[in-house]
């Protein structure tokens, strides 16, 4: 799934290319893509034209010249792909969005899973979907206080914690691991355990690790907006390898129904 560093890339492609771009079509070739109808939403965004480019958690947000606004998630396997007019349509494809300027964004999920919102003028903030949602890791409120209050409150493992969209937004399943590496703390541990120096050092490597991330991505990606590159993490997807800070081989195992990667000697 999609995390915070790679949609605050594809965030920024897209402002690159399509910002200021007129709708000309909208098609769902997945019909239960569409919220709260896909026929709703085809005939509402005709003529928009795109005002600015946000993401809110793990939600890439279009925001039109009227008000409204295109709510995409992307779920656990969704793509966007930006192609020209009249690119072949692959397998998978939910939706095209096509702009009159000659681009059109696909929207790809083999699961058929990812969902597309229309959020009428003056709606977004009022929305379910973001309402449940925590801070940002770089919000002002997100403070040293907050995590430790969050953390001394949660009933399960700091893994999870970190991944629970209502305490904090935009952490998966990959970045959790690698956060958990930086901070040399295991994922299995129980969040009400932590000291309030792991605490602190936790908080710190939230940010830096989301920061290296989030540029690790846009190296890697250049001006896509496809793709999820896992490559360069340290723990995360890397079972048998050696740590790079010991050279122990990192451990697979599954918390919570969820693959988790750490090192069993340095994480503790």
């Amino acid at each position: 799934m999609p995390e915070l560093p790679d949609l605050e890339v594809v965030k920024s492609n897209l402002e690159k290319r399509i910002l200021g771009f007129e709708v000309a079509d909208l098609k769902f070739l997945k019909r239960s893509v569409g919220k709260p109808s896909p026929e709703l939403v085809e005939e509402a965004l005709k003529g928009e034209k795109v005002s600015a480019i946000a993401r809110r958690g793990k939600y890439t947000v279009l925001h039109f010249e009227s008000g409204a606004a295109l709510l995409i998630h992307l779920m656990l396997e969704g793509e966007l792909d930006l192609k020209p007019a009249g690119a072949p349509v692959e397998k998978g494809t939910c939706a095209v969005l096509s702009f009159k300027e000659g681009q059109e964004i696909h929207f790809i999920d083999q699961r058929g899973w990812m969902k597309l919102y229309f959020i009428p003028p003056g709606e977004l903030e009022k929305t379910k979907e973001l309402k449940e949602l925590g801070p940002e890791p770089f919000d002002p409120a997100f403070t040293p206080e907050y995590l430790s209050e969050v953390l001394q409150k949660f009933r399960g493992t700091v893994k999870f914690a970190l991944m629970e969209q209502k305490f904090l937004a935009g952490i998966g399943n990959a970045y959790s691991d690698e956060i958990l590496f930086c901070a040399r703390i295991s994922p299995s541990r129980p969040a009400r355990e932590l000291s309030e120096r792991e605490k602190d050092f936790l908080y710190k490597c939230i940010l830096d690790t989301l920061r290296w991330g989030t540029e690790e991505a846009r190296k890697r990606m250049g001006d896509r907006v496809r793709g999820e590159i896992r490559e360069f993490l340290n723990v995360h997807g890397k079972e048998g390898e050696p740590c790079p800070r010991c050279g122990t081989k990192i451990v697979r195992i599954e918390i919570e129904g969820r693959g988790t990667y750490f090192c069993p000697r340095c994480q503790k």
